[in-house]
């Protein structure tokens, strides 16, 4: 018994006409008589009375007519769901990511993915940068989004996503909240709160560098993890630190981000958030997922607009602030 024949059985059944009945299934008249002959053969039984100019059920037609139909819809449906899990528009994603990439990143993706994938659900797995590549390893997740620059990829792909400039967040009260831009030497002598080194080596890494190119180590007050508690802890006054722009466009309350100047041309001042998955191995829903988010051409918030965090006023041409007066926030 095949689902072709069943078709054509249903076909007959409700045209109650063979010409219409083998238009309806795209077959000769012939071929979908033969069709109905091969079913009737392998049950057994007979389905049409042929003895009429119409088509008509016999007993064990109109018995066969309910399931048939029954099993042709469950045919469609079956054969929707395999689609839709090829398209990846069914199915369960979890998503490894870092607390940044959940300010405004994620949430927009995440909106844009459900919109063409309600069907789909997605568990979200909050890791430290290194430990979304662990947890791709262990198989915890199917797809991270992480911030580099990243230690180890071995058997994993890195795709950035998005690229944002770093930018320092500081307390509202602070000197420095009061220029449109932050020389990232005037940071020298401020205490940081900065992330964990052995959980975000690569981000770290870059921070120091940063700093070290004008000539300083940042004196780190505190490391903690995630963006959440660095953000609460600089707007509480306990230090300044440096961020992707687009936690400094979200900042508000006690808290302020500004632009960097006076950055060596040949220092990284910036930050990527990249996909990352197990090489040859993403399904369809992360592969959807990661695809949507390509899509939408993202671009950090805050990305040197001053317009994005009020206008301040400027600092006067030839002046810039006294870092050796650097150190807990006014207020």
């Amino acid at each position: 018994m095949e689902l072709r024949q069943l078709a054509c059985f249903v076909a007959v059944a409700e045209e109650q006409h063979f010409g219409r009945a083998a238009e309806r299934v795209h077959l000769s008249q012939s071929a979908l008589s033969r069709q109905i002959q091969h079913l009737e053969a392998d049950l057994g039984t007979q389905l049409l009375d042929r003895s009429t100019r119409r088509a008509t059920l016999t007993a064990s037609g109109q018995a066969f007519l309910r399931d048939a139909r029954e099993v042709l819809r469950w045919a469609d449906r079956a054969r929707e769901s395999a689609r839709d899990a090829a398209g990846g528009r069914t199915g369960t994603l979890r998503l490894g990511f870092v607390s940044s990439a959940a300010v405004q990143l994620l949430p927009t993706v995440l909106r844009a993915f459900r919109e063409g994938a309600a069907q789909a659900s997605v568990h979200l797995v909050e890791r430290f940068p290194d430990e979304v590549l662990d947890a791709l390893r262990a198989r915890e997740v199917d797809l991270g989004l992480s911030r580099g620059p990243f230690e180890d990829t071995d058997g994993l792909v890195v795709e950035p996503l998005a690229e944002e400039p770093l930018v320092a967040l500081l307390p509202r009260q602070h000197r420095l909240a009061a220029y449109d831009t932050v020389p990232l030497s005037a940071l020298a002598a401020e205490p940081f709160v900065l992330p964990p080194r052995h959980h975000a080596q690569g981000f770290v890494r870059v921070l120091y560098a940063l700093c070290g190119s004008v000539g300083f180590a940042p004196r780190v007050v505190e490391e903690t993890e995630p963006m959440a508690t660095i953000v609460a802890f600089v707007a509480a006054g306990m230090g300044v630190t440096i961020a992707p722009a687009s936690v400094g466009a979200r900042a508000q309350g006690h808290l302020v981000g500004r632009p960097l100047s006076g950055v060596p041309p040949h220092v990284t001042a910036t930050t990527a958030l990249s996909f990352v998955w197990r090489d040859g191995d993403l399904p369809p829903v992360a592969d959807r997922f990661r695809r949507e988010a390509a899509a939408l051409g993202l671009a950090a918030e805050g990305n040197g607009d001053r317009h994005s965090y009020g206008s301040p006023p400027p600092i006067p041409q030839g002046q810039v602030p006294d870092s050796s007066r650097a150190g807990s926030a006014r207020g």
